[in-house]
Order: C-alpha cells, then structure tokens, then sequence
C-alpha cells in the first residue's frame, strides 16, 4: 500500500461531514485540520477523484505520495501522523 497526504481546502459550501465519512472509511489519520494521511493501493488521482465525490465542486485538493526516505518534519501535531511518517519506510517495504 502507498501512503498519501490529502490536503484539501473546502469553499463555498463547507460541508465537511461528508468528507469526514471518506477519511473515516480510509482509515484516516489527521495531522492538521485540512491534511491527512492515508494508506491506499489507489493512485493519487484515483484517491483526488473519490475525495471529489464527497465535496463541492469548487473544492480544492492536493494528494501527494509518501514514498521511502522521503524527508519530512513536524511541529505540535498529534502523535498517530507522527508515528504513521516514522514508520512509514518499514510498512512501504512490506506493502
């Protein structure tokens, strides 16, 4: 499986549940209140275009694959996403 970050920046609606219920049933992990990460065999566009079927149309999305050795740093987030990026090149070598 590839891990992803999903930003996402809702407009004029704002109906955030029902992107809610999409990351739920990703399994999901907050690391900032519009960005997640999540694990999926799908491509980025595949993943961006399921995103699209719970949002607006005028919503703006970014989906970015983490891959092995990619270089990343936090500050004051929870500590699941912390945990997910540190292992993250030891799960994609077993994927």
């Amino acid at each position: 499986m590839k891990l992803y970050m999903v930003a996402f920046d809702l407009h004029n609606a704002r109906n955030y549940e029902l992107l809610y219920q999409f990351f739920t049933l990703m399994r999901a992990v907050r690391v900032l209140d519009s960005t997640w990460l999540l694990r999926s065999t799908a491509d980025a566009g595949a993943l961006m275009n399921a995103m699209r079927r719970y949002s607006d149309r005028d919503d703006a999305f970014a989906v970015v694959e983490i891959v092995p050795g990619a270089d990343w740093a936090t500050a004051h987030v929870p500590p699941a996403p912390v945990l997910l990026l540190r292992h993250s090149d030891a799960m994609l070598a077993i994927a």
